[in-house]
């Protein structure tokens, strides 16, 4: 019984039955955050299918793990519109400081779990990044926050980090005049870069 009605939960999430999932929510409460090991979270498939009325009432309930679900919702090939969500989030839960604090708070936790080893949550991150390159305090506090969560030198240039499928691209050295041999870790990936050969590894 209690998988299958997690799985009917899910699926009204998925497919934006505000009605059934507000029946769900009222008799338990609990399945709010809840999901099958390996399966998206409630807020993440709502996110992923762009059902925004669901995602205000997962909100309102008090869905956790906020910018993961973000992360994880819009890391598939379809990119989700973070304007329209994010002004979802901040009516229904937080802004101003309290923003800066879920989003450090929830990377620190995400990157302590490796969830970046995922090419979907690399993906993700990279349109996260790219939503608050103009928001120059916020793109500094997700900067700052990756680089001393993974205790590594952080390099921000999208061109290096999230090319294609997440590959590095050598290119960016090229451009950069980087000649010579340089060892940089990413996302719990380690590269060794030697420009005399044209090669990394």
């Amino acid at each position: 019984m209690y998988l299958e009605t997690l799985a009917l939960f899910g699926r009204a999430c998925t497919k934006g039955d505000d009605q059934l999932v507000n029946w769900i929510l009222d008799q338990w409460p609990f399945l709010l955050d809840r999901t099958k090991e390996g399966s998206p979270a409630p807020l993440t498939r709502a996110i992923q299918n762009s059902q925004w009325a669901t995602v205000k009432i997962l909100l309102d309930r008090g869905a956790k793990n906020v910018i993961q679900s973000i992360i994880s919702g819009n890391g598939s090939r379809n990119e989700v519109d973070l304007k329209i969500l994010f002004d979802i989030v901040n009516n229904s839960i937080c802004s101003g400081d309290l923003m800066s604090k879920l989003i450090k708070n929830d990377l620190q936790k995400m990157a302590k779990a490796s969830m970046f080893l995922q090419l979907r949550m690399r993906t993700g991150l990279a349109r996260f990044i790219k939503y608050f390159e103009q928001n120059e305090e916020l793109h500094q506090l997700i900067e700052t926050t990756l680089t001393a969560s993974q205790k590594y030198n952080y390099v921000p240039q999208k061109a290096l980090l999230w090319i294609h499928n997440g590959r590095f691209a050598l290119e960016y050295f090229w451009r950069q005049n980087i000649n010579t041999k340089i060892t940089l870790k990413r996302n719990n990936f380690v590269i060794t870069v030697n420009m005399t050969k044209n090669i990394f590894v």
